[in-house]
């Protein structure tokens, strides 16, 4: 059981704000994405590689408010306060060939299976009751798409991931967990404090993004 990178997920306050930050930061346009109802929230994407995307996503203004709690901890007032001041890189999402089967084999919570779409697309994917992120996000949320999937309809953007990175202060400890579901392509290494890095290659030249600003 394999499970791959397949998305990484930048918050912002809102989405004229993310896609704003897109362009200063990458020197390209991020594409069009849509709404999801059942989470009250919205997003634009960037292809960065040959099957992985950036996801800028936000709270939609103009949904109400779920019945649930927003997944990548998107409801903690220190998160929506941090991306007024600018979006950021806060977790990944990984995709798997079987979603129950990877669950059962994982070592932490990965919480509740959730049914959910956004236009033509269909997708189940893993959401703690409470939305919050697994190892302060260097665990990934767990997706298995129906069918198609975003990554399919992006075009080329000029910018590629290059390497990601998490860095916790238990290197082993995060290895056996991501070992757990199969997880591969991120690399490992200690860090005093929980930290997801990645770097890409962008018409603006190298870019480095944190999970801790």
């Amino acid at each position: 059981m394999n499970a791959r990178v397949d998305h990484l997920v930048v918050i912002a306050h809102s989405l004229t704000q993310g896609e704003d930050w897109v362009r200063q930061t990458f020197g390209v346009a991020a594409s069009a994405g849509g709404e999801h109802h059942s989470m009250g929230t919205h997003n634009s994407l960037l292809r960065v590689g040959p099957d992985i995307y950036l996801e800028v996503i936000a709270i939609d203004p103009k949904q109400p408010a779920p019945a649930r709690s927003r997944g990548f901890d998107m409801d903690r007032p220190d998160v929506q306060s941090a991306t007024k001041r600018t979006p950021y890189l806060a977790h990944f999402v990984a995709r798997t060939p079987n979603l129950a089967t990877a669950i059962k084999g994982a070592l932490h919570a990965p919480g509740e299976i959730v049914a959910l779409a956004r236009g033509t697309f269909r997708w189940n994917i893993t959401v703690a009751q409470d939305g919050s992120l697994s190892e302060h996000g260097l665990v990934p949320t767990l997706i298995q798409w129906q069918d198609a999937k975003p990554i399919d309809t992006l075009t080329e953007s000029g910018v590629s991931l290059e390497r990601l990175l998490a860095l916790h202060p238990d290197p082993a400890r995060l290895r056996e967990l991501h070992s757990a579901i199969g997880l591969e392509g991120v690399a490992i290494e200690r860090g005093a404090q929980p930290e997801l890095i990645a770097v890409f290659d962008s018409p603006r030249g190298k870019v480095r993004l944190s999970s801790r600003g």
